[in-house]
């Protein structure tokens, strides 16, 4: 436990790695590759008639992805906060936005615009990299909780095993938190609420795009599924883990008892609902933006 404290607390001090393969634009090439490749696989395999439920996509659309952009917002507005700084909901949202979107880019993109936003509010460089590092961190933590959660019922040892991992992570995490920026409890809360949402809005999004296909898909199953792209991403070798989260996920839904190819269509179809989501949110929270600036212009007359 002294160990992953003292890793995570030096992860606040260390200075940014220059990593330039992790920005080869032949990645994002080999990623599209692997997620069309597999995706018609999917596709051609389908075990019955493909049966869309566009209502449901419509849901899916308006309601769980605004939702999920929602979420990623508050967690840079809580950044801004154990940075010591104070930012807009709005503008955290643009914020979060921009590093979903650069996300799939073939460079770290998320880690880039989320700490380079930070480092502008006034953080150090070193910091605003450390507490977008913990905060994925904690993700990942907590997203192991939820799956152990739901891995229980078929396996005990493993399901409980991955619980323990997620809360001694989780406690460490925060504990590091609390310790080097003095964060306050109401605040530390948050953190881990936020990301608990995320987690849950993720997996039910997933849940939702089975539904589009006509497919059922318990939650828990669903928890499992979506835990692949928290993977994929995490790992960053592949641009927003395309491909690879499609990948994993026929992996993990076979594993848990379900088609491989429901699995890499519905995770395709989230993919896509993403995009679409962002592209309208960015629309949105600029013409929110832009009605401020002349508001303010106003009042200054």
């Amino acid at each position: 436990m002294r160990r992953l404290r003292n890793w995570l607390e030096a992860l606040l001090d260390r200075a940014p790695a220059d990593d330039r393969s992790s920005s080869r634009p032949w990645r994002l090439g080999l990623a599209a590759t692997l997620f069309v490749a597999i995706v018609i696989w999917a596709y051609v395999s389908w075990d019955g008639q493909l049966d869309v439920d566009w209502w449901l996509a419509v849901v899916l659309l308006t309601v769980g992805m605004p939702a999920a952009i929602c979420l990623v917002g508050w967690e840079q507005y809580l950044a801004y906060a154990l940075a010591g700084q104070s930012r807009g909901i709005v503008h955290s949202i643009e914020v979060g936005i921009g590093a979903s979107a650069a996300n799939l880019l073939p460079i770290p993109g998320a880690l880039i615009v989320r700490a380079t936003a930070l480092k502008q509010a006034g953080a150090s460089l070193k910091r605003s990299v450390g507490i977008t590092t913990l905060l994925g961190i904690l993700w990942l933590a907590v997203t192991s909780l939820f799956v152990g959660l739901a891995v229980v019922p078929a396996s005990a040892v493993i399901g409980l095993s991955m619980c323990v991992i997620g809360l001694v992570v989780s406690f460490a995490v925060v504990g590091v938190l609390r310790r080097r920026l003095d964060a306050p409890t109401a605040l530390l809360s948050q953190c881990v609420l936020a990301v608990a949402l995320k987690v849950v809005v993720t997996a039910l999004n997933l849940w939702l795009a089975y539904r589009v296909l006509g497919v059922a898909i318990d939650v828990s199953g669903a928890v499992i599924v979506s835990s692949a792209g928290v993977i994929a991403t995490a790992a960053g070798f592949f641009p927003g883990g395309l491909g690879l989260w499609e990948l994993l996920s026929s992996v993990f839904a076979r594993i848990s008892g379900y088609e491989s190819s429901e699995a890499v269509l519905a995770t395709a179809t989230v993919r896509v609902a993403w995009i679409m989501a962002l592209a309208l949110a960015w629309l949105a929270v600029n013409v929110a933006l832009m009605r401020q600036s002349h508001r303010r212009a106003a009042a200054d007359t």
